[in-house]
């Protein structure tokens, strides 16, 4: 990783090593990051691409957090500021496989020490002991240089401190500046994938199809990934709905589609008997006739019990029909099982 550090460009490696004082090695953000947006846009030699795993291995996000938003929650102090969360300052390194040279463990954060420096606070520790929320401006001017004294229109001061965050479905952006150009991290969840590779008989489920515009843009790559993106002529999209084919449907339902919904949880709409569903949910049959656009299970795992291999929902009951006899509502699984996949392989396609 030599050439992607800040080092004096007149010492080689080797004399760095044998510097007698401790040795602070820090790596050249811009030249690191054109590396790792280059690995997903084309193949990379084998020792750029090695170099290219080292560097992501070393690579963190952090998030810039509000004191209020993270000591306070509602009207009481939160559960971070009783119990500080070591996660959220934990940084995990490990070496890649094929490296030449070992290394795993966590490195802290150095902000977790300014972290405790507000904790201990007067002002914070006492709202945190009384449970009374604190004046938060004159709380962190107290904690933080409040810069100018001269008297300006008020308007609102924000006093945050970071915290080690990866976002969910990041993607990086090359964005140009006045001085040329900077990269963005931008969370996007699981909007970046439209289907999965495959016709309707095969579907690889491990090979997600993402956005043509993340895989076109030359100026946008996928945090984390090494690799250019695979490119599929069949695709079987998220928003393909089934009817399953199936000889063992649980107790009262009618009738089961799916499509795949997200990159990792899929869609279910079940049409079944209302009485059933009361019985499930353990009330009567008039709450659930009364029960509105969206039912909420108090126990998500045991009313997943009675689907059995559908799975069990991680969302609430999404109203769609609702009758006397039969109801038909949707919901998110909490993970996609394999019966349900291999059911949905054999489903026949209708309109969503």
């Amino acid at each position: 990783v030599w050439p992607w550090l800040l080092t004096d460009s007149t010492q080689t490696p080797d004399e760095a090593m044998k510097a007698e004082n401790p040795l602070c090695l820090r790596i050249d953000k811009r030249k690191a990051l054109d590396l790792l947006h280059e690995a997903w846009h084309k193949p990379l030699p084998e020792d750029q691409l090695m170099s290219a795993q080292v560097l992501e291995s070393l690579r963190y996000c952090t998030l810039k957090k509000e004191l209020k938003a993270a000591l306070w929650d509602q009207n009481k102090p939160s559960a971070f500021a009783k119990d500080p969360d070591q996660k959220k300052f934990t940084i995990k390194i490990k070496a890649p496989a094929r490296s030449a040279f070992k290394y795993s463990g966590n490195l802290q954060l150095p902000a977790w020490y300014d972290w405790q420096r507000v904790l201990k606070s007067p002002a914070i520790a006492e709202a945190i002991e009384s449970g009374k929320e604190p004046d938060w401006r004159k709380a962190g001017e107290s904690l933080f240089r409040p810069g100018s004294t001269r008297q300006h229109k008020k308007s609102r001061r924000v006093f945050s401190l970071p915290m080690v965050d990866n976002p969910s479905g990041g993607i990086r952006l090359r964005r140009d500046t006045p001085d040329g150009y900077t990269y963005q991290l931008v969370a996007i969840g699981d909007y970046k994938v439209i289907g999965f590779a495959g016709n309707g008989e095969s579907i690889d489920w491990k090979n997600p199809v993402l956005m043509p515009f993340l895989v076109d843009s030359k100026n946008i790559s996928m945090a984390g990934e090494l690799s250019p993106p695979s490119k599929s002529d069949e695709i079987t999209y998220l928003d393909e709905w089934r009817v399953l084919k199936t000889e063992h449907l649980p107790e009262g339902i009618r009738k089961v589609r799916a499509c795949p919904g997200t990159q990792d949880r899929m869609y279910v709409e079940l049409t079944q008997e209302t009485q059933v569903l009361s019985d499930w949910l353990g009330q009567t049959m008039d709450d659930t006739l009364q029960a509105g656009a969206e039912i909420k299970p108090t126990d998500k795992k045991s009313f997943g019990k009675h689907l059995e291999w559908i799975g069990i929902p991680t969302s609430n009951l999404f109203v769609l029909q609702l009758c006397p006899d039969q109801i038909t509502y949707r919901f998110i699984v909490e993970s996609s099982s394999r019966e349900l996949r291999s059911a949905y392989l054999e489903g026949v396609v209708t309109a969503g």
